[in-house]
């Protein structure tokens, strides 16, 4: 070892380093001139060369912390009662030079922190740009389509200005892109509820269209019903009529054919006798004969007039015998 080493901070040397541990306010003395010597500069962290400096300045002071180091290793072997005294010094100057290390490197670490955070600051921004256009995972298109609106609106809220630094062409790029994604499936998906909903439209109106065809159907087969059976009673009817006709032609005119001949239905609290039946159907044709003769009734209107009385269908009316 040379009788002078330099640390480019302090000097040290082989007569001043055993006095840093044997006399008394050596190594206070030392921890302050290296401490002023190292303080001495302003180191500046927002610059590259200023923090290669603050890197340099570091090293300086490493220098002397491991020069001091080594001495008080090789000082330890030989020198075993002075262990405790020298490994406290050398712990103060070790821890010193730690501190002085953070110290420098403050500048640094402050600003490589506040440039970590400002980038994730910028990341963070772009992904949400990005996520915005992220695919749904629902399949309800009309819930889509309003979740995707919402999210065209954010997007059309959000300006990539300056403030994105040197990541504002990458949150441009960003922007257009989810931009246009949305546009794109927006417009799918309006398409696609439009086709659904018209088709829907087509199924409602066919619908509709079946079921006024069903109640026309239904209205047409209760009119052919009801014309088949008035044609069927206007068929009946004349059968009567000629039926009527024919049996007034058959028989004289003061003869009418007897009531008893038609199919009467009394409602008598007790069946009538011989005696009964005979007045019956003589009262009958008596006034099936005046019904025909005096007030101008056909024969087989005038017989059911009859069975309609004799049954007590006809209100305020009934035959006395």
């Amino acid at each position: 070892m040379t009788d002078l080493v330099t640390t480019e901070l302090i000097a040290l040397g082989e007569d001043r380093l055993p006095s840093l541990f044997n006399a008394e306010g050596a190594m206070a003395t030392a921890i302050q001139q290296l401490e002023a010597a190292a303080l001495a500069e302003v180191m500046d962290g927002s610059t590259e060369e200023g923090r290669k400096h603050c890197t340099r300045h570091k090293n300086k002071v490493v220098a002397a912390q491991k020069l001091v180091e080594e001495y008080k290793k090789n000082q330890t072997k030989d020198l075993k009662a002075q262990t405790r005294s020298i490994d406290s010094l050398g712990k103060q100057f070790y821890d010193k030079c730690e501190e002085l290390k953070t110290e420098i490197m403050r500048p640094r670490k402050e600003y490589e922190e506040a440039e970590a955070a400002r980038q994730k600051q910028h990341i963070e921004a772009i992904d949400y740009i990005r996520r915005l256009a992220d695919p749904l995972p629902t399949s309800d298109d009309k819930l889509s389509l309003k979740a995707y609106q919402d999210n065209m609106e954010k997007l059309s809220a959000l300006k990539v200005d300056g403030s994105f630094e040197e990541f504002r062409e990458e949150a441009k790029d960003a922007l257009e892109k989810s931009t246009d994604y949305l546009i794109k499936v927006i417009a799918k998906l309006k398409s696609r509820i439009e086709e659904a909903e018209e088709l829907a439209q087509l199924r409602k109106d066919k619908e509709e269209r079946d079921r006024k065809e069903r109640e026309e159907q239904l209205r047409k087969e209760g009119e052919q019903r009801a014309a088949d059976k008035l044609l069927l009673e206007q068929q009946q009817e004349a059968l009567l009529e000629k039926q009527a006709e024919a049996e007034q032609q058959a028989e004289p005119e003061a003869q009418p054919e007897p009531v008893a001949e038609v199919p009467i239905v009394m409602q008598a609290a007790t069946p009538p006798t011989d005696t009964d039946a005979d007045r019956q159907r003589a009262a009958k044709n008596e006034l099936l004969s005046w019904m025909k003769h005096t007030i101008g009734i056909s024969h087989a209107e005038s017989r059911r007039l009859i069975i309609a009385i004799a049954n007590g269908e006809a209100p305020h009316l009934q035959i006395q015998y």
